[in-house]
């Protein structure tokens, strides 16, 4: 069974919303939620998907042989 963050939230701090415009702010100062650095490279799209199309260009060559296109 899951529980949301919000249900989190207020298990926590019961009155949470007398302190906080939103549960995400307060999962923030309780440390239910921490903010992480991710590498450059993983948030632009367009190396993402070059990378996916040449994973995807391998895989045909390696299933069906030729030169994937």
């Amino acid at each position: 069974m899951y529980i949301t963050l919000k249900e989190r939230v207020e298990k926590i701090l019961p009155k949470w919303k007398s302190r906080y415009a939103n549960p995400f702010d307060a999962a923030t100062d309780l440390g239910l939620l921490k903010a992480t650095v991710s590498d450059p490279d993983s948030l632009n799209l367009n190396k993402r998907h070059s990378r996916i199309r040449q994973q995807a260009k391998s895989l045909e060559r390696e299933l069906w042989g030729g030169n994937g296109g």
